[in-house]
């Protein structure tokens, strides 16, 4: 358990995010997910979600579209995908709170 944590971390703060995960976020409930970092308007949420999609992906910011922030399950959620190289769909999570949880992948694209 720890050492997921502590790669969610590691790997949150070499992109230069001020976020981590917890093991919560394994189930992709964002009632159950917690961020850390500053709040982020939800205005300011599809922008904040194409930064950290372009460094997850390794792709440019251009490539990424994403949708306004919308709530769900008692957070936020920013759906969002890729066309540079191969195509992705992914959603960005913030709690409850606006604070970043994390890119998720493997979603489908509805």
């Amino acid at each position: 358990m720890r050492t997921h944590i502590f790669k969610s971390c590691l790997m949150l703060f070499s992109l230069n995010l001020v976020a981590c995960t917890t093991n919560d976020a394994v189930d992709g409930n964002a009632a159950n997910l917690v961020g850390t970092g500053p709040a982020i308007a939800q205005a300011v949420m599809p922008e904040y979600c194409q930064g950290a999609a372009a460094k997850k992906f390794y792709v440019s910011l251009n490539s990424i579209s994403t949708l306004p922030a919308a709530a769900a399950d008692g957070g936020f959620e920013v759906k969002g995908n890729t066309t540079e190289g191969d195509t992705r769909v992914f959603n960005c999570r913030f709690d409850s709170s606006g604070r970043f949880v994390g890119v998720m992948t493997g979603i489908s694209a509805s």
